[in-house]
């Protein structure tokens, strides 16, 4: 065991002690052994939080606007995907309520680091270990008046694992699909249907022209847009050439402040991977593009993904069923028009 170990498993014992002794004995002094805020930051000013170490690439999370929060991995290219905004709360909540005791102690050197970033530029980085004893872990901090050693609970360290934010990625196929859904496409084989919205209605635009049943489209359509994925990492690898391809593309409107209103075309693309596994489930890869339009404050970044996950294969099939029962009416009813 090194030495940088022994001592911090010191220290922690050390602390557990004073700890009951507060407990046990008249408190003359209360401030020795009182925790302290360790973040000074509160929530609603946390632009950005920074997770390095563990087993993953640097990991960004970063507001995109209000509650709205995406998860940046690694450098170029940038692997980009919504975070599921109750998580990124939860864990607001945490860092608000994070205390220690200050002690003059060194442990071992930090095997993680987590940097909080504020609007105005304050940073305040938290060295975190790899273990914790009782209940208990020492950290570093480092901010504006130097750094500092504390005395804390493991609940942030046990929180992010050596994974960080990766378990916290929006589990939806098409996260990010906000807007009002233009178009959808479905391609296999070297064929596709493709569904466009026309006015207040919606069209078969291919293999066919044909006018398509409103309700039809619309299950589709709040189908996929809560189609549920698992095991979502970042990837950076190109999708086969034969895969099944779902393509739903959105446009959203925003007014700017000098009356001029800005749009923006998103296609998000849901692509297979290969055969149904042994448990019934499917891989595929995620990812968004720009299709069109200009900037918006309030929307998901310019790209998206790619990630990896898999979906459930008899969900995924009762979930695209009404494009084919659209199919069948739109060629009984003659084909095109």
């Amino acid at each position: 065991m090194s030495r940088g170990k022994l001592t911090t498993i010191f220290v922690l014992i050390t602390i557990i002690c004073l700890g009951l002794s507060a407990l046990l004995m008249p408190r003359r002094d209360a401030a020795a052994v009182d925790a302290e805020p360790l973040l000074s930051l509160p929530p609603s000013e946390v632009t950005e939080v920074v997770f390095a170490g563990g087993e993953t690439e640097d990991q960004r999370l970063v507001r995109v606007s209000g509650d709205r929060w995406e998860l940046r991995i690694g450098g170029s290219p940038e692997v980009r995907w919504p975070v599921a905004s109750d998580r990124a709360r939860a864990f607001l909540r945490i860092l608000d309520r994070l205390r220690g005791m200050p002690t003059d102690l060194q442990g071992e050197e930090s095997a993680a680091a987590l940097t909080v970033i504020g609007g105005s530029g304050q940073r305040v980085r938290l060295g975190l270990p790899a273990g914790s004893l009782g209940g208990r872990v020492m950290v570093t901090l480092e901010d504006g008046a130097g750094v500092r050693a504390y005395v804390s609970t493991d609940e942030l360290p046990r929180l992010l694992g050596g994974r960080g934010f990766v378990g916290w990625m929006d589990a939806r196929a098409f996260a990010g699909v906000e807007g009002r859904v233009t178009r959808v496409e479905i391609a296999s084989g070297g064929g596709a249907m493709v569904l466009g919205a026309v006015g207040g209605g919606w069209r078969i635009e291919s293999p066919f022209e044909a006018a398509a049943e409103p309700s039809l489209v619309e299950e589709l359509v709040t189908g996929l847009r809560m189609l549920p994925v698992a095991e979502g990492r970042p990837e950076r690898s190109e999708p086969p050439t034969d895969a099944t391809v779902i393509s739903v593309t959105t446009e959203s409107r925003d007014a700017g402040e000098d009356g001029s209103v800005a749009s923006r075309v998103l296609e998000h693309r849901c692509v297979t991977l290969g055969p149904v596994s042994g448990g019934g489930r499917v891989p595929v890869l995620l990812s968004a593009r720009v299709a069109g339009g200009g900037g918006l404050a309030d929307m998901v970044s310019d790209a998206l993904g790619p990630i990896t996950a898999s979906v459930d294969a008899a969900r995924l099939t009762e979930l695209v069923a009404p494009a084919g029962v659209l199919y069948r009416q739109a060629g009984v009813a003659g084909g095109a028009e």
